[in-house]
């Protein structure tokens, strides 16, 4: 299995799991979660999805990836390194 499709199964189960947890707090009328909930939506689901849909784009059976293949060994670093960076 590719590593795109692992990122879009976890970013699914990240959506599931904080819809899950949004509607607890709707039905529990609290809002405690609501930090968590926020983090687990961005961060999980959004942030997985992202990277899997990029990761997909420059795979290399794309068109794009075998004509531009030392560009996106470039351009992935990059982007990983200013991820990086970005959570500290």
């Amino acid at each position: 299995m590719s590593y795109w499709k692992v990122l879009l199964i976890a970013s699914a189960l990240f959506g599931l799991y904080g819809a899950g947890m949004g509607a607890h707090m709707a039905g529990a009328g609290s809002l405690s979660l609501r930090p968590i909930h926020a983090h687990v939506l961005v961060l999980g689901w959004l942030s997985l999805f992202a990277w899997s849909v990029f990761l997909q784009s420059v795979s290399p059976e794309t068109k794009m990836a075998v004509t531009h293949s030392r560009r996106k060994c470039n351009c992935r670093l990059i982007l990983v390194n200013v991820w990086d960076v970005a959570l500290l």
